[in-house]
């Protein structure tokens, strides 16, 4: 693909399920190249996803991205070099409180979110078993616990069988709480819940800024519902052809499937094109 842009591209964040893995899950060899070589192309390339950075370390190994990241979507920065946080934004816990007694009365699966671990009521329950199964990592167990279980948490993530359940928990939500947190949806059926001042395009403004990097030099590439903050704040937002239709209406360039090695399409363009500015 080709881009013609006004500005060389200094930062790029990447969204990681849907848009940097494919639909099994995996880094293409293609795109784990096409990363280095923006990196070693003077590029800082950023990983933005809404895991916890204990449950992306995997990611961070496969795809040699070792500079400070934003997770959390949005709550958390986390430099994987030095293992510090950088930056860190929870719910509070009054918040927290009300947020999952909200989410409890209206009867909806749903994971605890804290620091570095989640928790769950049952790691038994499909929802929690397919979680685990792509997180690569596993929930803490509460049983008979679970409801009484209070703490400042950075999210909640709520799953649905269907984009229906999920579109009416989300109205509930937004009706009760207004701006007071933020909610994002992702996969069509993953709802999360996090402070108000939480986002990918927060998270990804406050990476720029620490680099120094203007606005006009940042990439944003994404897919899902949580992606839209920072594709809408980056100068120039890619949502890969896989995206949910929110997100390409938002997008300045829609890039091929996640399946057709989008990022490294993406990357190589954005190399080629900064030899203008060299």
């Amino acid at each position: 693909m080709t881009l013609d842009i006004t500005h060389k591209i200094s930062l790029v964040a990447l969204d990681m399920d849907g848009t940097t893995l494919n639909s099994q899950n995996i880094i293409t060899a293609r795109n784990q190249r096409a990363i280095t070589k923006a990196k070693e192309s003077g590029i800082h390339v950023a990983i933005a996803t809404g895991r916890m950075y204990v449950a992306s370390l995997h990611l961070i190994a496969a795809t040699g991205i070792d500079e400070t990241s934003v997770f959390y979507n949005g709550g958390v920065l986390w430099n994987p070099r030095t293992k510090k946080i950088i930056y860190e934004k929870r719910l509070g816990f009054d918040l927290a409180t009300e947020v999952f007694e909200f989410l409890l009365s209206l009867g909806v699966y749903t994971q605890i979110y804290e620091d570095k671990e989640f928790f769950v009521k049952d790691r038994h329950d499909p929802n929690a078993m397919l979680y685990e199964s792509l997180a690569k990592l596993a929930g803490i167990e509460l049983g008979d616990k679970f409801e009484s279980h209070r703490c400042n948490a950075n999210k909640f993530l709520s799953m649905f069988n269907t984009k229906d359940e999920l579109r009416e928990a989300y109205d509930k939500i937004v009706s009760h709480f207004g701006n007071r947190v933020y909610v994002s949806t992702t996969a069509d059926t993953f709802l999360e819940v996090m402070h108000p001042d939480v986002n990918k395009g927060i998270g990804l403004k406050m990476l720029a800024k620490s680099y120094s990097i203007p606005r006009e030099e940042t990439m944003a590439l994404g897919d899902g519902g949580n992606d839209i903050p920072m594709i809408e704040w980056a100068e120039v937002g890619v949502a890969v052809e896989n995206a949910m239709q929110e997100v390409k209406n938002i997008a300045d360039i829609i890039a091929p499937s996640n399946d057709d090695d989008a990022v490294a399409e993406v990357l190589e363009a954005v190399i080629e094109n900064n030899k203008r500015f060299a």
